[in-house]
C-alpha cells in the first residue's frame, strides 16, 4: 500500500533541511524516530502515493532541486502578517511572496496552499490589522493560488507564558466571525476559497469557510488522478484534524524560526 508522506509541520524541512531530505529521497528511504525507536520508511515512488511540504520559506536548494521529485507533491505555504516581534527568523514577507510566486508558477497554482496561521491577537495585531494584512497578502497571491488554510491561535501549555504577559491571545468569538466575514470575501475576489484547519469548534460556513482537511485525500485523487487505498482516506484522531492518514519525517526542536506562538520548539 502507498502512503502520504508528510515533511513537516514539525520542523520546516523546507527551509532548513532540504539537503537531508533529497539525500534520503534519492536513496530511497528515510529513518523515522519514535517513541519506541527507529523505523525506516520507504520514499520509493512505488510507495509513495504524495508527498506534503510544510514550510514558512523554502530554502533555494529546495526549489532548485523539486523537479527531480517523481512522486506527487503540494506544499502548505505559511506567510502571515507578523512581524520579528513573533517570527523572529522568518525572512522579510515581500520576499517570501516572492519565491511563493516563483514556485507557483513552477508546479502550479493548485499545488501550492497559502496558509494565514494561527491568528493571535494583542495590542498591535488586532483584527483590523489582520484583516488589512490578509487583505494585502492575497491580492499579491492573486492568481497564484486556489487554497488558503486559516487558524486560530490556541492557549496551550508551551505558549501560556506569552499569554500571561500579553503577548498574545486567541481570539474572541466575535473576533473570529468579523475576520471570517471579511477574509471569505477577500479571498472569493482573489480566486481562492478559504477552509479552517482544526477548528471544529467554530461554525463559519456562513462566510463560506469549511472545516477542511490541509492533507487532503479528495484534492490527492482528484489533482494527480490517483485512487488512494481507502485506509488511508480515514482522518487522524489528532484535536479536531480531518487529515487523510500520513508519515511525517520530521523532528520536533528543530525548527530555526523560532516563532513565538510555536507548539513545536
Amino acid at each position: 500500500m502507498k502512503q502520504i508522506i508528510s515533511c513537516s509541520y514539525r520542523d520546516d524541512t523546507p527551509a532548513f533541511f532540504s539537503e537531508e531530505f533529497f539525500q534520503n529521497y534519492h536513496r530511497g528511504m528515510a529513518v523515522l524516530q519514535t517513541n519506541h525507536g527507529t523505523r525506516p520508511v520507504s520514499l520509493r515512488p512505488e510507495h509513495v502515493a504524495c508527498m506534503v511540504f510544510w514550510t514558512k520559506n523554502p530554502s533555494d536548494h529546495f526549489i532548485e532541486n523539486m523537479a527531480s521529485l517523481r512522486s506527487p507533491f503540494y506544499i502548505q505555504w505559511t506567510i502571515t502578517g507578523y512581524n520579528e516581534d513573533i517570527e523572529p527568523n522568518v525572512p522579510p514577507k515581500q520576499e517570501v511572496l516572492r519565491r511563493f510566486r516563483q514556485v507557483s508558477q513552477t508546479i502550479g497554482k493548485e499545488r501550492v496552499w497559502w496558509r494565514y496561521d494561527p491568528i493571535l491577537i494583542n495590542d498591535f495585531y488586532d483584527v483590523d490589522y489582520h484583516t488589512s494584512r490578509f487583505a494585502d497578502m492575497a491580492s499579491s497571491l492573486k492568481g497564484h493560488t486556489t487554497h488558503c488554510v486559516i487558524s486560530f491561535l490556541d492557549e496551550y501549555g508551551k505558549i501560556m507564558d506569552q499569554v500571561r504577559k500579553g503577548s498574545m491571545r486567541a481570539p474572541t468569538d466575535e473576533e473570529i466571525h468579523k475576520m471570517a466575514a471579511s477574509m471569505s470575501a477577500v479571498a472569493a475576489a482573489n480566486g481562492m476559497t478559504v477552509q479552517t484547519c482544526s477548528e471544529g469548534r467554530y461554525d463559519l460556513t456562513a462566510y463560506g469557510i469549511e472545516e477542511a482537511p490541509c492533507i487532503d485525500a479528495a484534492f490527492i485523487e482528484k489533482e494527480f488522478r490517483i485512487t488512494l487505498d481507502d485506509s488511508i482516506k480515514h482522518p487522524n484522531s489528532f484535536r479536531q484534524c480531518k487529515c487523510a492518514v500520513n508519515t511525517d519525517l520530521g523532528s520536533y526542536h528543530r525548527c530555526k524560526h523560532g516563532c513565538k506562538y510555536c507548539y513545536a520548539k
